[in-house]
């Protein structure tokens, strides 16, 4: 693989990895707030408390996958690594690699910014 291409692959990664970062680091504040509003509250309907337990469940779910996907994205880079010092112009495996990433990424993305959204609605419901 040429050293440009990989080096933007794992330039592109390492931003990816920041995104799945902030998106980790809010998951934490987002059960806070969702906790503190249900603490607040006198009486809790059973509902009410079946929504907040499937919301932390979903918010629980979205943590695994993202640290799993920061897993992935390791390993594409130092998969990346031991490549930019090889002479090679075409190799298919990186590029289905990175595509698969990137199509991952895209996914976990949107799943977060769905719960983040329905989440905040839900809180502005139970408020």
């Amino acid at each position: 693989m040429r050293y440009e291409l990989a080096n933007y692959f794992m330039l592109e990664n390492h931003a990816w990895d920041d995104l799945i970062a902030r998106h980790k680091s809010e998951l934490p504040r987002m059960k806070d707030m969702l906790g503190d509003i249900v603490s607040r509250r006198s009486l809790i309907g059973e509902d009410t408390r079946a929504g907040v337990d499937q919301l932390c469940y979903r918010m629980n779910d979205q943590e695994a996958s993202l640290g799993q996907l920061q897993e992935h994205l390791s390993l594409q880079q130092q998969y990346l690594s031991r490549r930019t010092n090889d002479d090679i112009n075409a190799e298919s495996d990186p590029l289905d690699r990175q595509n698969a990433l990137r199509t991952q990424i895209r996914h976990a993305s949107q799943d977060f910014l769905q719960l983040k959204s329905q989440m905040m609605n839900y809180m502005s419901i139970i408020a």
